[in-house]
């Protein structure tokens, strides 16, 4: 007979095969569960390709092409987008969009701002039933209503304590889901969202609903991700050309004092865009009104736009500038989503952007109208530390940052080609035709060799550690001049100019020979330098950065010329193309009375849209947007 520890021991033994077996049993059926869900998938997507049209047994590809004109639904839309939007020649990937959506397919667009996105989910929910739209922002969901208003279309909001969504799906009424900066799904993607991360359960609730996800910012990464996250793994991917020839992007230092900026922003404004509008992107509020004052002080009409100001007198900001009364609006990055102005002649971002996507986003609000503009960004040595204390609290802040120093210290490589093929786009020389400062009146200077003056930075850097007194980017600056108690005592530190001194600083940041470090305090985040990860190598490197000699008023006056250069060259362009794009306007019009519209549309402004201001036909609403997010940024 076994002991009494025997039957202990064996009950134990027992015990511990009973939980090993429980734990394979769950982990299986946890398997199952997502082996489930992935069936229900694909068989969701073979019926809804089944029922709309034949695929070839090869490869699953359509053997229609998506920017076909003999789908069922193809005259419908051809008359709609004629007579409700003044159309009759689309821009690159909105047929191919349209065409996805209205065959029920889930599709992800990615277009360059400006491109035409809203008409690829405006235009086919006029065919069906009700769209709804996701939109980030408040100020984009009422530019939306105020837009469609305009069209003639129905529009409704959708808040959160309407049940209306539920009821139309079961009626079989909610034709697709438009996702308005799908990026904002991803923590990779640029302006995250927390709400948008829940935009998966639609497609749980909504299974037989298409989704439509809409950006002009997505790396190949962040895309991936938002397809995971909305549980649209079958999505198509429509990718338009990111490139807008008729924008000229330039990179100019900022001078030290803010007085000095505004003389220099507005010598450039005065003498190239007299009375025309732009964008001036600001730091923060404050820095909104400071900019905005010394404008006005300037002669350059101007007023403020931020979410510190009443809803009230930012709408009458807004109205203000899309009619002219002022020339430029000072504002945070918020404002310029979904705008409709097409003759916006300048952004000018005073202050450095948080990540390369942000800044393609936020300087694409220029020339939508296809003629020339300008997109120079300010590079202020300040302004990097300021941004970086803003945004190290983001899942991939820094590195983002990072990206767009990079994009601001380059002086040797074309502009267009940076920002493009952070994108993953294909790039040829070619595609910039020399518009941008790079690559029509480069000034790189000499690639001198600083690695002594790196190495002496360093040691600046040891000895503050050494003597407990930390040192924020301005204080090492000052300290290379030798200044201050850490003040160097080389020779050839001190003689370096402070714009070559404030590059080299910035070339060891990106190369880890130097890092921040930040300290908390009750009022604000401090960044203090140290040396980096791999200071220590640079005695076996020769280190080389390329120092402009460029004195600033000469910088000015060769902006000037060079961007006048270039809007006689884009102009000629859009000569040939606005004669050759009327030909075949004409040629797609059904009347002779069509054809003067289009014609005086074409010669007017170059405009691809025109606003036809109609009654609604009836009390339905086809289009429905909706917030997922109260806060306006």
């Amino acid at each position: 007979m076994a002991s009494l520890q025997d039957l202990k021991e064996e009950l134990g033994s027992v015990t511990a095969s009973m939980s090993s077996i429980q734990k394979k049993v769950d982990d299986l059926l946890e398997r199952q569960e997502r082996l489930q869900s992935r069936k229900e998938q694909i068989e969701t997507e073979i019926k809804r390709r089944e029922n709309v049209y034949e695929f070839s047994s090869s490869d699953g590809i359509s053997a229609k092409s998506w920017d076909a004109t003999d789908f069922a639904w193809s005259s419908t839309l051809t008359d709609t987008l004629r007579e409700k939007f003044g159309i009759v020649e689309l821009r690159a990937m909105q047929l191919e969009a349209m065409n996805a959506t209205l065959s029920k397919r889930d599709v992800i667009l990615i277009m360059p701002t400006g491109g035409g996105k809203s008409l690829c989910y405006q235009a086919p929910a006029l065919l069906g039933n009700m769209t709804l739209v996701v939109s980030p922002l408040i100020s984009l969901i009422e530019d939306q209503l105020i837009s469609l208003k305009n069209l003639g279309i129905c529009a409704a909001k959708l808040t959160s304590t309407s049940t209306k969504l539920e009821k139309c799906y079961k009626a079989g009424n909610l034709s697709r889901i438009a996702i308005d900066e799908v990026h904002c799904a991803s923590q990779w993607g640029n302006d995250f969202r927390p709400d948008y991360k829940i935009l998966g359960i639609l497609k749980t609730q909504f299974p037989n609903t298409p989704i439509l996800g809409l950006t002009a910012t997505s790396t190949e990464k962040v895309t991936l991700d938002t397809k995971k996250i909305l549980n649209i793994p079958f999505s198509m991917l429509f990718k338009s050309k990111l490139n807008r020839e008729n924008l000229f992007y330039s990179v100019k230092t900022k001078p030290h004092s803010f007085d000095g900026a505004i003389e220099d922003m507005s010598g450039i404004v005065k003498s190239l865009f007299s009375k025309q509008s732009g964008i001036v992107y600001c730091f923060s509020c404050k820095n909104c009104e400071e900019v905005s004052t010394a404008l006005n002080k300037q002669g350059i009409r101007s007023a403020s736009y931020h979410a510190k100001m009443e809803d009230l007198q930012r709408h009458r900001v807004h109205k203000s500038w899309l009619e002219n009364e002022i020339e430029v609006i000072c504002a945070t990055v918020a404002f310029g989503m979904g705008i409709n102005k097409s003759d916006v002649r300048f952004v000018i971002h005073f202050a450095l952007s948080k990540s390369i996507e942000n800044y393609y986003q936020e300087s694409g609000r220029a020339g939508r109208d296809g003629r020339p503009a300008m997109c120079l960004l300010y590079y202020g040595f300040a302004d990097i530390f300021k941004q970086s204390t803003m945004v190290m609290t983001e899942h991939t802040g820094l590195h983002n940052l990072r990206k767009m120093l990079e994009y601001c210290q380059n002086s040797t490589r074309c502009r267009r080609s940076v920002l493009f093929s952070h994108f993953g786009n294909e790039w040829t020389q070619e595609l910039c035709n020399r518009s941008c400062d790079v690559c029509r009146d480069s000034d790189a200077g000499n690639a001198v060799s600083v690695s002594r003056y790196c190495t002496e930075l360093v040691s600046i850097l040891q000895k503050s550690t050494k003597s407990n007194e930390r040192l924020t980017g301005a204080k090492l600056l000052e300290a290379a001049a030798g200044r201050g108690k850490l003040k160097t005592s080389d020779a050839e530190m001190k003689a370096l100019p402070s714009e070559s001194a404030q590059r080299v600083i910035v070339f060891m940041l990106l190369k880890d020979y130097l890092k921040e470090d930040f300290h908390f305090t009750p009022y604000s985040t401090i960044s203090y330098l140290l040396p980096g990860p791999r200071a220590s190598l640079l005695s076996k490197s020769d280190a080389k950065v390329h120092l402009p000699e460029t004195s600033m008023e000469i910088s000015s006056n060769s902006l000037r010329l060079s961007f006048a250069e270039f809007c006689e060259t884009v102009s000629e362009a859009n000569g040939k193309a606005r004669a050759s794009g009327v030909k075949r306007s004409l040629s797609a019009c059904p009347s002779s009375s069509d054809a003067k519209k289009i014609k005086g549309r074409h010669s007017a402004d170059n405009s691809d849209s025109i606003d036809l201001t109609r009654e609604c036909q009836n009390e339905s609403s086809p289009i429905v947007v909706e917030d997922s997010d109260d806060d306006f940024v």
